[in-house]
């Protein structure tokens, strides 16, 4: 999980035969305010005259050459799911220089994605059975088990991360 809220910069090991170089050299435009807020409803990916561009708001949107790249850096901002960004670390985050690397890194990505969710089906499935096995070690009847589950979801200690971590997590297009 913290691998894909990383993206791309969790990802650089895995694309090692690629060269890498930072969204600030690689956008032809950028920004101007040092602060960027971002409607994470709003990101996305508009064909421009002489490229693409990375809409978030209604500031002045990252603008790239290649498609991919600008793909890239909508997927790093929905993914972070932060409201604000300073102008620097974005451009400091790195991308594949060639858009076919950067299809790879979208498909490292979605193939993480893939791999935790199975994890996270068979955590819950081997979960699951632990708890019937504790059940019966003591004796748990049927009505203690609901008073218990009951009790367990009302006054969970986990953490606000832990249970987004529950939620399913959305495919990238």
């Amino acid at each position: 999980r913290d691998k894909l809220d990383s993206f791309p910069t969790s990802f650089e090991r895995d694309l090692a035969r690629y060269e890498l170089d930072s969204i600030g050299k690689l956008a032809r435009e950028n920004p101007s305010s040092a602060q960027i807020s971002v409607d994470l409803e709003s990101v996305s990916v508009e064909k421009a005259l002489y490229g693409f561009e990375v809409r978030y708001d209604s500031q002045r949107p990252f603008e790239f050459e290649h498609r991919e790249h600008a793909e890239c850096l909508a997927e790093a901002i929905r993914t972070r799911g932060r409201k604000t960004f300073p102008l620097k670390e974005i451009l400091a985050w790195r991308l594949p220089i060639k858009p076919e690397g950067c299809r790879k890194l979208l498909q490292i990505q979605n193939d993480t994605r893939r791999e935790l969710a199975r994890l996270r089906d068979e955590v819950a499935s081997e979960e699951g059975e632990l708890n019937d096995s504790v059940y019966n070690l003591y004796g748990v009847t049927t009505e203690e088990r609901l008073v218990i589950e009951g009790f367990l979801e009302r006054y969970s200690s986990r953490s606000a991360a832990e249970i987004a971590e529950d939620e399913p997590l959305p495919e990238n297009t």
